[in-house]
């Protein structure tokens, strides 16, 4: 699996394109990329001036506790409510689907396969409150004040460990202990000698990885 090739299916260029193509019964689909691809964004924020390199605003920094990307996410701070316009909140858009499709006339099997599993859903709302309450409590204990990038709150070093893991046990699924151990002491062997592996899930973010 390539991660980047989701990101790619999910961006306003292909809601444009769908949007311009004009095809009918497409406009929850073209919504559905449009709430998605603005997601990502707002949590992949990679370098303090990528939004204006870009001109893509949702992916500024976060400087304020009080951002307004934290209410269109669906976790605003009181007095903030609104700040996401007139769009519905991202967690409202998702449990709102959750809430119709439980309301269709058709059998408990088809009704999974027409919303999201509830893992993801799960996983959305917890990555969601996490980070932003993880950005806007260092916003404040920051001294002097100073800017949050949303990609440092990645997970990608450990998924690449684990994908070198993966991909060193061969055909085997379920690799014993020794097998990981070894394994283990390779990959350190590798770093030492600065060999960085170039295919994998995910970007690497230090030398030797």
């Amino acid at each position: 699996m390539k991660v980047k090739y989701a990101a790619h299916v999910l961006s306003n260029t292909v809601a444009n394109d769908l949007e311009f193509k004009k095809w009918p019964h497409t406009s929850e689909t073209i919504r559905f990329i449009r709430y998605h691809n603005k997601f990502f964004d707002f949590l992949n924020g990679a370098f303090r001036d990528q939004g204006t390199r870009t001109r893509n605003e949702n992916l500024e920094p976060y400087t304020d506790v009080n951002d307004k990307r934290f209410s269109w996410l669906g976790v605003p701070n009181p007095g903030h409510e609104n700040d996401h316009g007139n769009e519905i909140t991202y967690l409202d858009y998702i449990k709102g689907w959750k809430d119709q499709v439980k309301n269709m006339p058709i059998s408990a099997k088809l009704k999974e396969k027409k919303k999201l599993s509830w893992q993801v859903m799960h996983g959305t709302e917890t990555t969601i409150r996490a980070f932003a309450g993880a950005v806007r409590l260092m916003l404040q204990l920051a001294e002097p004040p100073q800017f949050i990038l949303a990609r440092a709150f990645s997970q990608d070093p450990l998924e690449q460990h684990f994908s070198l893991q993966r991909s060193g046990c061969g055909g085997s699924r379920n690799p014993n202990v020794n097998q990981f151990l070894g394994k283990q002491v390779s990959l350190a062997i590798q770093q030492d000698l600065g060999i960085k592996k170039r295919k994998a899930n995910v970007e690497a973010t230090h030398e030797g990885v």
